[in-house]
């Protein structure tokens, strides 16, 4: 095995562990698994399905992304290739962003490259959004969360800084496509023919598929897809409080659960397998630092709702990535 990956896989399991331990170091464990085996687990059931429909919503966003590439991409398929990118996140951080755009090129006869640069617009859109929100609940509650979270101000810094930088990149490859392919060609113009040939074509599917930018029509179906995806997952985080009857203990509310939902999604942008450690982490310290709520319960609510999730989309995802015949080191090497 590539000593690369074995180091790099490595990293992220000693960083899962570090984030447990933090996340766990004080807890009652004795009244963790008390608090366990009093929960209500129906809610739980409804978590996930509200999961899954977050991932359909995902899919059909996606649809909008890619219609300059192919008109008529089956739903079905859309959500295939995210649930198995998912499932890869799972053990592979960030593998996911491979294996999404192979498997669906393999279902839809779509350029990986070309899908892949949907992948990544969607990515900073969703960083950008993200990051309205973060500023929209510091707004509302800006000693509280910095107090907490003090990491929060320079992280809105960076973020504001790679997402200009990043749009704008993104931005230039697609509508100043021509001066592109000049640089592609001034880049790879002392490699040999075939290589170099074979570059220009990767890079060229790229841009291609980054032309969705150039599709003013698709805007208002984005962003209502992001905003109908961001209020499905709040709902996602909201739901779960009545299992261990955080609402009526706590008094926390949906605006509580945004900014729960925000603070993690922060968190799990740390490249760890299946988020393990850090959502537990930030989970936790946002429960227990912003709401009050006891160590053993924000405990036992962060360790249910990522069990059920990571679990239900492994089985997901494993059930379409076989019903698909996907192979892993394909999905996971793919470089066409």
């Amino acid at each position: 095995m590539d000593i690369k990956k074995i180091l790099k896989y490595s990293t992220g399991v000693i960083l899962s562990l570090i984030f447990l331990y933090f996340a766990f170091k004080g807890i009652n464990f004795d009244e963790l698994l008390n608090t366990l085996a009093g929960a209500n687990y129906f809610w739980l059931v409804l978590f996930f399905l509200i999961q899954i429909v977050s991932h359909l919503i995902r899919a059909w966003r996606w649809k909008y992304l890619l219609n300059h590439l192919k008109q008529d991409i089956s739903i079905r398929n859309l959500f295939s290739s995210i649930m198995i990118g998912y499932m890869v996140n799972n053990f592979i951080p960030r593998g996911g962003e491979i294996a999404r755009p192979y498997s669906l090129g393999k279902l839809e006869n779509i350029s990986v490259s070309s899908s892949f640069a949907t992948v990544i617009v969607e990515r900073v859109i969703d960083v950008l959004s993200l990051l309205l929100l973060v500023i929209f609940i510091l707004i509302y509650n800006y000693d509280l969360l910095i107090s907490n979270f003090p990491w929060l101000r320079i992280a809105v810094i960076i973020s504001v800084i790679i997402s200009i930088v990043g749009f704008g990149f993104l931005a230039l490859l697609s509508l100043k496509t021509e001066i592109a392919f000049g640089w592609i060609k001034k880049i790879t113009g002392f490699l040999p023919a075939k290589l170099s040939g074979k570059i220009e074509s990767l890079l060229r599917s790229f841009i291609e598929g980054l032309l969705v930018i150039k599709n003013p029509k698709n805007y208002i179906y984005i962003i209502i897809f992001t905003a109908l995806l961001w209020a499905v997952y709040t709902l996602q985080w909201y739901v779960p409080f009545y299992s261990f009857n955080m609402v009526d203990d706590y008094s926390l509310t949906i605006f509580s659960a945004l900014m729960l939902n925000v603070i993690v999604a922060i968190g799990i942008m740390i490249p760890v397998p299946g988020a393990t450690g850090t959502y537990h982490a930030f989970c936790i310290q946002s429960l227990t630092g912003l709401f009050l709520v006891n160590g053993a319960t924000a405990a036992a609510y962060a360790t249910v709702t990522h069990a059920v999730g990571l679990i239900g989309i492994t089985i997901v995802g494993l059930y379409f990535f076989m019903k698909d015949n996907m192979k892993l080191s394909t999905i996971t090497t793919n470089k066409n």
